[in-house]
């Protein structure tokens, strides 16, 4: 529905961050169509969702998206996910955990 996009870095590690009905954002409630404007979809806030070339989720307390993230955050995000050079590295202090395989 182009409410969103995904980007897979070198190191391997991708982030998808997505906005509009539906979505943990602030245009959540909009209805579909109503959402698009002339000049396309605009929230405030995305919900964004990052897993690894293994296919390791990253879990934001206990969630493996986390909802109503600013802009200024998601930018931060894309910086820390794309220069991370490990799991560990990118999770190390900030209290988040990754999801494994076998928790899915």
């Amino acid at each position: 529905m182009n409410k969103g996009f995904q980007m897979t870095f070198e190191n391997g590690m991708t982030i998808s961050v997505q906005f509009g009905y539906g979505n943990y954002s602030s245009n959540r409630d909009e209805a579909p169509m109503d959402a698009r404007t002339a000049t396309g979809i605009h929230a405030e806030t995305a919900e964004i969702a990052v897993w690894d070339a293994e296919g390791r989720w990253m879990n934001f307390s206990d969630e493996q998206v986390k909802g109503w993230v600013s802009a200024d955050d998601v930018a931060d995000y894309i910086i820390k996910v794309k220069n991370a050079t490990s799991i560990e590295e990118l999770h190390e202090g900030k209290g988040i955990i990754w999801a494994t395989e076998e928790e899915d």
